[in-house]
């Protein structure tokens, strides 16, 4: 499928530079990840996620989802794994 490939293409090979402006990426419940997935758009949500951990690893400042809870949690550990001192040190 094109529009699957271009839209992996975008998010996994782009990396967003910081900018005077900040980044808003919307990919939650989105068509490609329904076909990654196999899931209908309802329950695309951990999907959504994995998107949101992706697009925050890249550097995206907004993050417009769904299940905002669910998101800020994965976010939050996210965010306390990569700080850890341990991750630096290749633990």
């Amino acid at each position: 499928n094109r529009a699957l490939l271009r839209s992996l293409r975008l998010l996994s090979r782009y990396d967003f530079h910081p900018t005077p402006f900040p980044l808003l990426v919307g990919l939650s419940r989105k068509r490609f990840i329904g076909e990654i997935t196999g899931k209908a758009t309802a329950d695309r949500d951990p999907g959504s996620i994995g998107g949101a951990l992706a697009a925050a690893s890249l550097g995206a400042s907004i993050i417009r989802v769904h299940h905002v809870g669910a998101t800020v949690d994965a976010l939050r550990v996210y965010g306390c794994l990569m700080d850890s001192p341990t991750s630096q040190e290749g633990v």
